[in-house]
């Protein structure tokens, strides 16, 4: 097969490189249209219940996380000159488009009754809300009895300022519109922009947080760091190949190469409608690291060929013919390793494993075809360029090798035995972990403001409770679901995990601390029944919508409890939620209630703890594939198993260098497996694809055949290894922990996938030298290059 495949590349060559530049061209195009995912990343099924969740409490009382949040360290905020400027700072941000509203001190409303005539002239009493603290406040002295009846306002306690009243925070809400789009980072920015001229004028301490600020200073690392990543995974592939072939046509003809690939996948993105996200921002340096040994592999051939025989065309055409095999199948593993994260029904991952997959398969397309075509038209290299397959260097470590897995190999057994059994010990330490912020290193400012809100306020992360009732609540019924609410956020208000609450019931106690003259001792439920009434009668038409639309559903069988949360973790999240839902229930039974217990931090802790075992089932189902297309390659279950001892091993050591470091299971993490498994893989079938060949030109020694693959593999090995380790190396420079967790991890793996392919694999072979014999070798089901299918060189046409 991959003879006449050979033989249609160099036939047709020139016409393959145009087709390939007008797909380029094209794919270009489609590149251009590619944009930035702005949501929300959300990482459980469309079809999973509390994501339904989610989407029922949105459409009954909108989006919960649409808030920035600013804590101010200010115990000078109730002098004149300071509190003017902040209610300037106030109004500046009000006129940011896009700013729907300001909630914190100075914009505080108070309650009073007023006497009102109705439509037909009768007197009334009734409720009118007015902002605390006027435009016009004229002197120090003012300010202070305004100040004193702010503070009289239990209802603010906890929401506006802590329990010293030396912090106080602002809430900046923004348009629900733009929080998906594009249009939220220029508010964002400028929201902050403000925030941050305010704290150097009056030397005030500020603290920046709330999701959309969040997300969008992280959707900026990432836009950053992709255009870092790709100049830093070219940079460093090419000051390794040049150490290696000292040649800057094979540096040039390799990043066409890979960057050929890479603007075909992120073309793909783009015809099919895929955003880039953190995952699918990666696959660029992904694709260039990945891509780069097949290159290493194919010219390795190359010039071996050359040097052995001097005709270039024959030695094009080996290429393809005699690695052309062994370089699909690794590339094919790599990709299965990907596509795997396609079963996890998150969307974020199926787009990253489907795009990744099919960009390691241009990477085999492109390297297949273009290298050939191109060196067709050049000069065989010459011994200048030639010198690294006689290295000295790798020509000695080769030698080592080959001593050690054929005279010291019960010491080989023993090594490995020791370091499974050290690992086995580290895995047991391992922690399944996930915080909101469980990427950003603690000294980030991201970090450091929200842990100092957290501190201050026990949390900014919104958590929603909603009671559903099987009838309208009117009249009696409302009063004892209002009483049933107050009774419930007794019970939240003992954990120091959940911030204040706001429900309905806090809603009353602020009118009836109102409708009792401002008294501050009334601020509670009113004894008697019938109150509840009057205060309903006397809220005003608007005031009496915007109550109904913050804690009840229009048809007055759906209320709410706002509140927020810290952020805990997953480990954090799976002791509390278990209390809060017993609590929710001794009050609202389930067979008088529906309960909905949502928000962003319920979504992200089901959707990390979801993605986290669906990701264990993605690695076993690659596990499955690699071993399906070993059986296809060997077609012996006893030398599958020999090949799969190697790349087992270093995924136990990586597991259990995240048990000793203190690294936690958590998605990032867990990625590392799959994609590094489908990688190490691939020295196993490069391994044994020259082993297979040279057994059948030794006569079925397994002994010399084990000798030849590896000095003839060794070389390619060590140099696609290093490109791979130093290339996902490259991660370490984010800014983000999972990422620099992702690098180091990878990187482990494919050094000590290596060391197990050069010494764990020959070992085993040459260990089981009598029971391995011809019988056991039957003849693969996916094609190994036959040294007799040659292709005959004057059917070609070209200069040899």
């Amino acid at each position: 097969m991959w003879h006449k495949v050979a033989g249609f590349i160099l036939r047709n060559r020139i016409t393959l490189l145009i087709i390939m530049g007008v797909i380029t061209a094209f794919i270009t195009w489609q590149a251009t249209k590619i944009e930035m995912d702005y949501h929300y990343a959300n990482m459980l099924s469309e079809d999973d219940p509390v994501y339904l969740d989610k989407l029922k409490f949105h459409s009954i009382f909108g989006d919960e996380a649409n808030g920035i949040v600013i804590g101010f360290v200010d115990k000078d905020l109730f002098k004149y000159d300071r509190f003017i400027a902040f209610q300037n700072l106030c109004e500046d941000l009000l006129k940011i488009e896009n700013v729907s509203s300001v909630l914190t001190v100075s914009q505080a409303v108070n309650a009073h009754q007023v006497t009102v005539e109705d439509e037909f002239g009768s007197k009334k009493r009734q409720f009118e809300t007015y902002p605390i603290f006027p435009q016009n406040i004229s002197s120090q002295e003012e300010l202070d009895s305004i100040k004193g009846v702010f503070f009289s306002l239990p209802f603010y306690e906890g929401m506006l300022y802590n329990s010293n009243k030396d912090v106080f925070i602002m809430s900046v809400s923004l348009n629900k519109d733009i929080l998906n789009s594009k249009e939220r980072i220029p508010v964002v920015l400028e929201i902050e922009k403000v925030i941050k001229a305010y704290s150097e004028k009056e030397n005030v301490e500020i603290h920046i947080s709330g999701l959309p600020f969040i997300r969008t200073k992280m959707m900026n690392l990432i836009k950053n760091e992709i255009l870092i990543f790709i100049v830093l995974a070219a940079l460093v592939c090419a000051i390794i190949l040049y150490l290696f072939f000292r040649s800057f046509k094979v540096i040039g003809v390799t990043m066409i190469v890979v960057g050929v690939s890479v603007l075909w996948a992120i073309g793909l993105m783009g015809l099919v409608g895929f955003k880039i996200t953190v995952l699918t921002g990666m696959i660029p340096p992904l694709l260039i690291v990945i891509g780069i040994p097949n290159t290493i592999f194919l010219l390795n051939k190359y010039h071996s060929e050359t040097v052995a025989h001097g005709n270039k065309i024959l030695a094009l055409q080996r290429v393809i013919s005699r690695i052309g095999s062994a370089v699909f199948l690794s590339n094919l593993t790599t990709a299965a390793g990907f596509a795997t994260f396609t079963i996890t029904n998150s969307s974020l991952l199926v787009q990253f494993g489907i795009i990744a997959s099919f960009g390691i398969l241009f990477t085999f397309i492109s390297a297949l075809i273009i290298i050939p075509s191109i060196f067709s038209f050049l000069q065989p290299p010459s011994n200048k360029y030639t010198k690294h397959l006689k290295s000295k260097f790798i020509t000695k470590v080769v030698d080592v090798l080959s001593n050690i897995v054929t005279k010291h190999r019960p010491k080989v057994y023993i090594t490995v035995s020791l370091v499974i059994i050290i690992a086995a010990y580290g895995v047991t330490k391992i922690e399944r972990t996930g915080y909101i912020l469980d990427d950003v290193p603690d000294s980030d400012a991201l970090k450091i403001d929200l842990k100092f809100l957290e501190k201050n306020f026990n949390g900014v992360s919104p958590l929603e409770i909603a009671i559903e009732s099987k009838d309208s609540l009117q009249g009696t019924e409302m009063v004892y679901q209002i009483q049933k609410i107050d009774s419930l956020q007794q019970k939240l208000s003992v954990y120091p995990e959940l911030s204040r609450s706001l429900s309905v019931a806090d809603a009353v106690k602020f009118l009836y601390q109102a409708y009792s003259k401002g008294n501050v001792e009334k601020y509670c439920l009113p004894p008697n029944p019938k109150t509840y009434e009057t205060i309903f009668k006397r809220l005003p038409t608007g005031l009496d919508d915007n109550l109904a639309k913050s804690f009840i559903d229009s048809t007055y069988r759906i209320t709410r409890i706002s509140l927020n949360i810290a952020d805990i973790g997953t480990n954090g999240m799976e002791k509390l939620l278990p209390q809060v839902k017993s609590d929710i229930y001794s009050v609202f039974p389930k067979d008088k209630y529906n309960t909905i217990i949502t928000g962003s931090t319920v979504v992200f802790f089901t959707g990390t703890t979801y993605l986290i075992n669906n990701l264990f089932i993605s690695l076993s189902l690659a596990l499955l594939i690699i071993t399906l297309l070993m059986f296809a390659l060997l077609r012996n279950p006893k030398l599958v198993g020999i090949a799969l001892i190697p790349n087992l091993i270093p995924m136990l050591v990586t597991a259990s260098l995240m048990g000793y470091f203190g690294i936690g299971i958590k998605p990032s993490t867990i990625l590392v497996f799959g994609i590094a498994l489908g990688i190490s893989v691939d020295g196993t079938i490069h391994f044994l694809t020259k082993y297979r060949q040279e057994l059948s030109n030794n006569d079925w020694n397994i002994g010399l055949s084990v000798r030849k693959a590896l000095k003839e593999t060794g070389t390619s090995m060590m140099y696609t290894s290093m490109v791979l380790f130093f290339g996902f190396l490259i991660f370490t420079a984010s800014s983000f922990g999972g990422t620099i967790a992702l690098g180091l991890l990878i990187s482990m793996t494919l050094m000590v996938a290596m060391i197990c392919n050069l010494v764990v694999l020959p070992t085993m072979l040459l260990t089981l030298e009598k029971k391995l014999n011809k019988k056991v070798f039957k003849e693969p089901l996916l094609q190994i290059y036959d040294e007799e299918d040659e292709l005959d060189l004057d059917e070609l046409k070209i200069e040899k």
